[in-house]
């Protein structure tokens, strides 16, 4: 729905309206849509000067119904505004700024919230009546479109079925699959708001579904020639064939219907338009006053003595005539019921009795009789009615002057009437009653499709035979009158002469059944000529022209439908493939993640190797030594370094060991642990927790779409550790790791050194001497050790270090083994999953690249058809 206005004007009305800047390429659909519907609605309220808050009411609910909140809330309350402070809704040129380049469904949709709204208090003011009628035309709808819209939405009976099915066709809403969802559901909305079209009368489907069985070859069609043209039977066959190829396409439909590919509503409609075009005839009503001959002329164009013929009132009731595979005669009554009655019936049944006849010269009791006439019609059915065999029904009309309720009958009459022949006497040459019929009707016969208009109206004049021979004048002047009425004026009831005939119905009669020819058989004959042209060339060819386009919709809605599934088959085989692959992806990236992890926690671990040694060799340089050297002057032992120098020595080398552990525990406890340690090992720790996190969130990608059924990953294994020993520490707590490491080391590596340093090192003069000197020598023997050792006790320390982070990548080695192992049998189960998956699909492409073809083929005889 781009608007063609000039974009300026349009740009410009919307930002007064928005209150805003706005660019022309911000201009979409929705915004004009709703524009208009904003303006139609509030410009209906306010047109009878009076808003109920009803109507208010109404207005916010369908602009929060069609137009929600979440998307056009705040757009929605800007239109509102803008176009209430500035008074658009007066402004005609509003309307045409935003529906410029509507299309005929667009304007119609629009005008429904229109309706809609005129009627939401229950009735429809005169004003609002009048207000929608001009913006109809404004928007250039036809009047009949608007009139089934006014009836429709308030609740009024809807006899022009025919424009009821066009606006219907209209509305439906898979003209607006292409556009906004909002378009959809707003049409979805309005079309449930006007009745359906009822098939009703099956005799009619019937009789025609027989004639056209006996339509199969062209051989046959030219056998069944006879009085008829034979553009009337090429027209029918022709009719046939679209009847044969819109069953085709109703059964394929059906088809895709059961394959959930084609909505209900679509194959209702196609089989509704099926029904309706085998069921199609040309139906002719042939309406007169009494004693103008529509008896007599019916028994000429039937070729016999079929209908009553009296001096007093016949055809009390409709008649229908048609042909029939065989003779049978149908009363249908007003309650709906039927009966098959006898010819004599038939002809009582459709003659005023001749004392009624009397009896209406002396009071009403004829009228009275007419009006409680439980008669509402008679159908007559025959093999031997050779006019009517191609498709044309004849509708017999009571003596309109006769009759009490002529405007009803005259609009029963008319109902799906194709061509109406209204019988004039030349003996009585239009009267002033006559004239007004004429009138009355003309309107009412006149058919169209798209820009073409077509009138059904013929004009004959009856009892030429009784104008008096000497006076040839008489018939110049019949014929100019005539004339002078029917095609002068600016709106002429008829288009040409040739709709204009004068004829003798009891001559061309006793012509027929004597099987001769005369002049007035040659008018009667050239009559029925025009009237099966006009039926074939001119109505006919825009009933075939509807139908064709219809049918063309269908197979283009069916299309588009088929080539979005294919389009959608092969998306989804393209984005399952991807998804398995990614799949794929994952395992191998999965299984990747724990070298990754274990190459970067190996570089924090260098990182913290090359500060731990550093801190380290600092402690032990600067601070270690004084620290063992204070803590010397506090040694104290009660054996005789003289006879228990082994036990003071043992005690002296324990005591060093004490010492070197407080120290070395106090340096990892205020300077290792927190400074170097701890934040390296809560690096390697986050470094998994990194990759856990990760791994989860790209295994849940594959909980979506066609694999969800298929992966059910639980990561519930992955723990996550920290250094402080919560949430089952796989460290057991670091501090205290790190110092037992420290402290084994020592027993193992001192003592037996410095015992063996003191038994081969102290000559006696030292034995002898002060307990303090035997402190001394050990004290300095072990730092001379511990020097020895200090290499050893580090890597000692740095193992445990390392044993604690392996610890962890260790369990994370054990989680993403698990993952794997569970991922690799569910890959195995997709796999199958997605085999089977394959072949469905390739089945229904096929299925559908199938229906394309057989699409494609009613297309090419669609158009082989319609030439």
């Amino acid at each position: 729905m781009k608007s063609t206005a000039s974009a300026a004007n349009l740009t410009e009305m919307l930002q007064l309206v928005l209150g805003e800047p706005i660019q022309p390429d911000d201009i979409d659909d929705s915004i004009c849509f709703l524009t208009a519907i904003v303006l139609l609605m509030i410009g209906t309220i306010h047109v009878d000067g009076e808003v109920e808050e009803e109507e208010k009411q109404h207005f916010y609910t369908v602009l929060r119904q069609f137009f929600p909140k979440e998307r056009f809330g705040e757009l929605t309350q800007k239109i509102v505004r803008g176009i209430s402070a500035n008074k658009l809704f007066r402004q005609a040129t509003a309307f045409q700024l935003c529906t410029d380049s509507f299309s005929t469904p667009e304007r119609l949709l629009l005008m429904s919230f229109g309706y809609q709204i005129s009627t939401s208090d229950g009735s429809m003011h005169v004003k609002e009546q009048q207000y929608l009628q001009k913006i109809g035309q404004l928007l250039k709808l036809e009047t009949r479109y608007l009139n089934i819209l006014e009836r429709g939405f308030s609740g009024l009976p809807i006899d022009d079925r025919t424009s009821l099915q066009e606006v219907r066709n209209w509305l439906d809403p898979v003209r607006f699959q292409t556009f906004d969802t909002v378009f959809v559901e707003a049409a979805s909305f309005m079309e449930e708001h006007l009745p359906n079209i009822e098939i009703d009368i099956e005799i009619e489907i019937e009789a025609i579904k027989a004639s056209i069985n006996k339509l199969k070859s062209r051989d046959e069609i030219s056998s069944i020639v006879t009085t008829s043209d034979a553009s009337l039977v090429a027209f029918q066959h022709q009719r046939h064939q679209l009847v044969q190829l819109n069953q085709q396409l109703a059964d394929m439909m059906a088809g895709l219907h059961e394959r959930a590919l084609l909505p209900k509503q679509l194959l209702d409609e196609a089989t509704d338009f099926v029904e309706r075009l085998q069921s199609s005839t040309f139906r002719v009503a042939v309406i007169g006053e009494f004693s103008k001959g529509k008896s007599t002329l019916l028994n000429a164009l039937l070729g016999q003595d079929i209908q009553p013929v009296s001096m007093r009132p016949c055809s009390s009731t409709i008649s229908i005539l048609r042909y029939g595979e065989t003779s049978r005669l149908i009363c249908c009554y007003t309650d709906g019921t039927e009966a098959e009655i006898s010819l004599d019936e038939y002809v009582a049944k459709s003659t005023i009795p001749k004392e009624e006849t009397e009896a209406s010269h002396v009071g009403n009791y004829l009228v009275q009789t007419l009006l409680n006439n439980p008669i509402d019609r008679l159908i007559y059915e025959s093999p031997e009615l050779e006019f009517c065999k191609n498709g044309i029904e004849i509708v017999d009309s009571p003596g309109l002057n006769e009759h009490p309720n002529r405007t009803a009958v005259t609009q029963a009459i008319l109902e799906e009437t194709d061509a109406v022949i209204v019988l004039l006497s030349a003996m009585q040459l239009l009267t002033e009653s006559e004239r007004e019929l004429v009138q009355e009707i003309a309107p009412k016969v006149i058919a169209g499709h798209g820009e073409q208009t077509v009138s059904g109206l013929f004009a004959v004049v009856n009892f030429v035979d009784c104008l008096d021979e000497d006076e040839p004048e008489a018939f110049d002047d019949l014929k100019s009158r005539t004339e002078n009425f029917f095609l002068g004026g600016d709106t002429p009831f008829v288009p040409d002469r040739d709709r204009l005939h004068y004829i003798s119905a009891k001559q061309a009669l006793k012509a027929k059944k004597a099987k001769v020819t005369n002049a007035y058989l040659s008018d009667f004959n050239q009559f029925i000529r025009s009237l099966e042209q006009f039926l074939t060339r001119d109505r006919g060819s825009l009933q075939f022209a509807a139908a064709l386009e219809t049918t063309d919709r269908f197979l283009n809605v069916v299309s588009a439908i088929l080539t979005h599934h294919l389009e959608q088959e092969v998306r989804g085989q393209q984005e399952q493939d991807q998804e398995r692959q990614h799949a794929i992806d994952l395992m191998g990236n999965a299984s990747g993640r724990a070298l990754k992890a274990r190459e970067e926690a190996g570089e924090l671990v260098s990182e913290l190797d090359e500060k731990l040694i550093e801190s380290f060799n600092q402690w032990w340089e600067e601070r270690l030594f004084p620290e063992l050297q204070t803590k010397r002057r506090k040694w104290s032992c009660e054996k005789s370094s003289v006879f228990d120098r082994d036990q003071v020595v043992a005690y002296a080398s324990r005591q060093f060991e004490c010492d070197f552990t407080d120290a070395l525990q106090g340096w990892l406890k205020s300077e290792a642990v927190p400074n170097i340690i701890a934040p390296a090992l809560n690096g390697i720790e986050q470094i998994i927790n990194h990759h856990i996190t990760a791994l989860q969130s790209e295994l849940k990608t594959l909980d979506q779409g066609f694999y969800s059924s298929t992966f059910d990953w639980t990561l519930n294994d992955l723990k996550f550790t920290s250094v402080d020993g919560e949430e089952g520490n796989l460290m057991g707590g670091l501090s205290g790791v790190a110092l037992a490491a420290a402290a084994i080391a020592l027993p193992g590596i001192l003592l037996p050194l410095i015992i063996g340093s003191l038994v081969g090192g102290f000559g006696l003069g030292t034995l002898m001497g002060l307990k303090d000197s035997l402190f001394d020598s050990v004290f300095g023997k072990c730092c001379d050790v511990l020097g020895e050792s200090c290499q050893k006790i580090y890597d000692g320390l740095l193992d445990e270090i390392i044993k604690c982070a392996k610890n962890q990548l260790d369990e994370f080695d054990t989680s993403i083994e698990k993952v794997l192992g569970v991922g690799h049998m569910q890959l195995e189960q997709l796999q199958i999953k997605a085999t089977a998956s394959d072949q469905e699909r390739a089945q229904s492409q096929q299925f559908t690249n199938e229906q394309l073809q057989k699409l494609n083929t009613m297309r090419q005889e669609m158009a082989a058809i319609a030439r």
